[in-house]
């Protein structure tokens, strides 16, 4: 099942990934080859940028760094790689495959971009580098079975009833004790 979470994790969040990386890098370089020719960037262009990159990394570290199944970073991780190997064999392909402009909020995006500025590659190789990671294959630990409390050994929790000095000792009430408090407190009503 958990297979099955992570593989549509990544069918969801691997191109969104793309499109947020494209949308803020795409931005950011609109920013700052004009930013010689003006004073000052309005306060929403880098800012913009940031926030679309930021929750890129955000979205990509839940499936690398989280311990669920590494199907999910496997997968866009090889699918963000492929693109940049493919890119350094046949530049011209992968260009004018990717080569699409999307308008989102008001925010292009060209989706050849995380590949034009080498992101596919980095992303891509951060969420391989997770999935081989020996950490993330290792089990939660469990408690061993002769460390287990013993039913008799649980204390009973007694809430208003820890100022009754008669049966409140100092480490409260045990299992062994419970007749005699039920009896206690039912004969008191």
């Amino acid at each position: 099942m958990r297979h099955l979470a992570t593989f549509v994790a990544a069918v969801v969040l691997g191109p969104a990934t793309w499109v947020l990386v494209a949308l803020g890098q795409g931005r950011s370089l609109t920013v700052f080859d004009t930013a010689p020719n003006a004073d000052l960037p309005s306060a929403g262009d880098p800012l913009a940028a940031f926030v679309f990159i930021a929750v890129a990394g955000m979205l990509l570290g839940v499936v690398g760094t989280l311990r669920l199944s590494p199907l999910g970073a496997t997968l866009i991780g090889l699918g963000y790689l492929g693109s940049a190997v493919a890119a350094v064999f046949a530049p011209g392909r992968v260009i004018n495959l990717l080569d699409h402009t999307l308008r989102i909020g008001g925010y292009d995006a060209n989706l050849a971009t995380p590949v034009r500025t080498g992101s596919a590659a980095l992303l891509g190789s951060l969420l391989v580098v997770a999935v081989v990671s020996a950490k993330r294959w290792r089990q939660w630990p469990e408690a061993p079975a002769d460390e287990t409390p013993k039913p008799e050994d649980t204390p009973i929790p007694l809430g208003d009833l820890q100022r009754d000095t008669e049966l409140v000792g100092a480490a409260g009430l045990t299992a062994q004790d419970r007749p005699q408090w039920e009896t206690s407190w039912q004969s008191r009503r």
